[in-house]
C-alpha cells in the first residue's frame, strides 16, 4: 500500500492509502494530480484521466473512506458519506467505481469542502 496525501483548499488534510491493484498503481504513478472539487451529496471528485485496469475490483455501494475511480467522468472520488444515489446512509456512486484504496474520514473536515476548492492529491512524505 502507498500513502497518499489529500489537500483540498486551505482546511482540509486528509492521508490516505492505496491499495496494491493495477489501478490504484496507476493513481499512484501519476501523483501528484490536482483538479477543481466538485461535490455530489458526501463525494468529491475531480477529472483524472489514468489508464486503470477495469477488471481491478468494483463496487457501486462502497463504506464510508473509500478513495475511488469512476470511468464514465474519468475522475478520482473520495466518499465520506451519502450520495444523491444512495439508499440509506452508506455511499453510493452513480455507477459501480473502482476500488483504489481508504482514508480515514474527517467527517467535520469534509463537511467543509466546498465545490471549486483546489484539490491536490500527492505522495505522502514518510519522516
Amino acid at each position: 500500500m502507498s500513502a497518499l496525501r489529500i489537500a483540498m483548499g486551505a482546511d482540509v488534510i486528509l492521508a490516505g492509502q492505496l491499495n496494491d491493484t493495477p489501478s490504484a498503481q496507476a493513481l499512484g504513478a501519476a501523483l501528484p494530480v490536482g483538479g477543481v472539487a466538485a461535490l455530489w451529496g458526501r463525494e468529491i471528485y475531480f477529472a483524472v484521466p489514468l489508464a486503470v485496469h477495469p477488471d481491478d475490483p468494483q463496487a457501486q455501494t462502497v463504506a464510508v473512506g473509500t478513495i475511488a475511480y469512476w470511468l464514465p467522468g474519468q475522475a478520482v472520488c473520495l466518499f465520506w458519506g451519502a450520495t444523491p444515489a444512495s439508499v440509506d446512509e452508506r455511499p453510493r456512486a452513480a455507477n459501480p467505481v473502482l476500488l483504489l484504496g481508504r482514508f480515514p474520514p474527517d467527517i467535520a473536515a469534509l463537511d467543509k469542502a466546498a465545490p471549486g476548492s483546489p484539490v491536490r492529491w500527492e505522495t505522502a512524505r514518510t519522516a
